[in-house]
């Protein structure tokens, strides 16, 4: 990883270089990216590829800014909501996510199809944390039974400020190893989020049982 964030910039196409920086994330053991870490792989990205900002609170929660293609010009920002190092090794993941396949969300799963709303926000809290900052109980999410927990608009046609609430259990990050051939809690989240981010985008206007099977077969993509 640190060869790759040694270059000067990343090439327009060069999306294997980011694929790769996923995957060298995801295979580390659990907790041995601290929020430093993060921080400094957050500051280096944006200095190698124009398509992303990062910026650090002062307890070093990250929030980055995604610019990307879906068909249009789409901007996607992703805020920590407290100080947890694991949840913000899930906000790093989720933007090399959304920078690593804009053409098979375009194509495969949107079809071309233009989204209406071109702007996203995305909040990641830890399940504990947010029982602090967010009524859980009258969302009817009494305990996490799984590894994590995404919020929907009530109104997704008029709630166009609204943001995706991901809402992640302690574990989340101790069974998301790649290099085993199969999927893993990673890629439940990246599945769970890009559903309400491809709902969100198109205000609640696409059909649901369509959508859940062509974000499946990107995020098999994404096991190796």
């Amino acid at each position: 990883m640190a060869q790759i964030l040694s270059k000067s910039k990343l090439a327009n196409d060069d999306l294997k270089m980011l694929r790769a920086i996923l995957a060298l994330t995801m295979a580390l053991p659990r907790d041995t990216l601290l929020i430093g870490d993060v921080v400094r792989i957050g500051e280096r990205l944006t200095h190698l590829t124009a398509n992303l900002s990062f910026r650090a609170h002062t307890d070093g929660a990250a929030h980055w800014a995604i610019s990307t293609q879906f068909a249009i010009p789409v901007i996607v920002t992703i805020s920590q909501l407290d100080d947890r190092p694991d949840v913000s090794l899930v906000t790093l993941c989720l933007a090399l996510i959304l920078l690593s396949f804009p053409k098979e969300i375009s194509e495969d799963v949107l079809a071309g199809i233009i989204p209406p709303r071109n702007e996203a926000n995305i909040q990641v809290v830890n399940y504990d944390e947010a029982k602090d900052l967010v009524p859980l109980e009258k969302a009817g999410l009494i305990s996490m039974e799984n590894v994590c927990s995404v919020t929907r608009a009530t109104d997704p046609k008029s709630d166009d400020w609204v943001p995706i609430v991901v809402i992640t259990r302690d574990d989340i990050t101790s069974e998301w190893l790649v290099g085993e051939g199969r999927g893993n809690s990673g890629q439940i989240l990246f599945a769970e989020v890009l559903v309400e981010l491809v709902y969100h985008l198109f205000a609640g206007e696409i059909e649901l049982e369509t959508l859940y099977p062509k974000i499946m077969s990107l995020v098999k993509k994404t096991v190796v």
